[in-house]
């Protein structure tokens, strides 16, 4: 018998069909979107990084290198974030202008930005990211540009210059020295953290006896040691790079300036006590993260065992500060979840709150992206070696 078909039940078919090829086709394109997130691959996570690892800044930023590519060693043989392996691709470079970025992030194609060195190169890079969307996670400046207005795609994990020079004053008012000098760096950098020494000056009542500045190229130390000679402050607060920042104290010291010195933490590196030499003694150098090489923290006690045996690898505070940025990254990343994605990190770091990195907390929220607060002083000894 001849069969004739059903046109109805044929057309249900074609329906049928069409509209599961069209879920399955819908739901492949939103899997290979998620998957095709800038940066994101199935097995690797890519960051950029840029920061001066030669010249006048360099040793804060080789230090650093060395703690974050032996700490994501060790995530990447663990396992990595949900499968991924993290790659971080550090350009040696003084970053100063945005073509230079525009080139770097078109080259490298990163999923986020991370602590980039110093307030003009970080600065760079937020203002290339943000409209972008591009996280930065740690930039390497506690300027209060990073802090304020709040940025939904900066997080900040160290605490600001200003909160650094402002406990400095404090620190030396109450030690009875209160004739206080600033010589600082004319840029962004310099100039934010002036700001901090005239907030310390106001909150204390102490005296500015002398407050100048100098390119970042050129100290003229001589001017400003014969200025200090001639003011007589009983402490200078000095802010620029390691390699100007130890020009200016050697050429203090050797003028027989009788003032105790103190600088940030961007010059908390093993490489700044090695400039300084025997006249490391005593000069006074603030911190945003607990001290390595003490193993009273668990921070410490994680790092020193990341570091040991490597070559060009100093325990420093340098590298506490990489470590205690990578941490927090890292920490992002796995409650963003496998599916990873630039908004999904950003709310992932937003649930941070209060959380114990092993001797250091790190708070954020939706409005709140300054994850530390942390200043506190130390003080360097005639053998290069930084103590509380």
């Amino acid at each position: 018998m001849h069969r004739t078909s059903n046109p109805t039940r044929a057309g249900h078919r074609l329906v049928k069909n069409a509209l599961v090829s069209f879920v399955v086709t819908t739901l492949a394109w939103l899997t290979g979107a998620a998957r095709a997130e800038e940066g994101v691959t199935a097995d690797t996570i890519t960051l950029s990084r840029v920061i001066a690892l030669t010249g006048p800044a360099g040793a804060k930023g080789r230090e650093q290198e060395a703690a974050l590519q032996a700490y994501f060693s060790s995530v990447n043989a663990s396992g990595g974030i949900h499968g991924r392996k993290i790659k971080l691709l550090t350009t040696d470079e003084d970053l100063r202008t945005d073509d230079a970025m525009k080139r770097i992030a078109q080259a490298q194609r990163p999923f986020a930005l991370f602590l980039f060195g110093g307030t003009v190169g970080s600065t760079v890079a937020m203002k290339y990211a943000s409209p972008l969307k591009i996280p930065f996670v740690a930039p390497n400046s506690g300027a209060s540009v990073f802090h304020q207005p709040l940025n939904r795609y900066v997080f900040n994990v160290r605490a600001r210059y200003q909160d650094e020079v402002i406990a400095a004053v404090k620190h030396f008012a109450l030690v009875s020295q209160r004739r206080l000098a600033l010589i600082h760096v004319d840029d962004a950098f310099g100039r934010d953290g002036a700001e901090g020494y005239r907030e310390g000056i106001r909150l204390t009542g102490a005296s500015s006896v002398y407050e100048a500045s100098f390119t970042a190229d050129k100290t003229n130390a001589e001017a400003h040691v014969q200025a200090l000679i001639k003011s007589n402050p009983q402490a200078v607060i000095f802010i620029g790079s390691s390699k100007r920042v130890a020009e200016l104290i050697l050429a203090a010291r050797q003028a027989k300036v009788s003032a105790a010195f103190m600088t940030l933490s961007n010059n908390s590196s093993a490489g700044f006590a090695r400039e300084l030499g025997l006249e490391a003694r005593g000069v006074v150098v603030s911190q945003v993260t607990p001290p390595a090489g003490i193993q009273n923290t668990r921070l410490s006690r994680e790092l020193s065992p990341l570091l040991a045996g490597k070559a060009d690898a100093d325990l420093s505070y340098a590298a506490m500060e990489a470590y205690v940025s990578a941490k927090v990254l890292v920490e992002g990343l796995r409650r963003a979840g496998p599916n990873l994605t630039r908004a999904g990190f950003v709310q992932a770091l937003e649930s941070m709150r209060r959380v114990d990195l092993g001797g250091m907390e790190v708070d954020y929220g939706a409005d709140k992206h300054s994850g530390s607060s942390f200043a506190e002083l130390s003080i360097l000894t005639e053998d290069g070696r930084y103590r509380r």
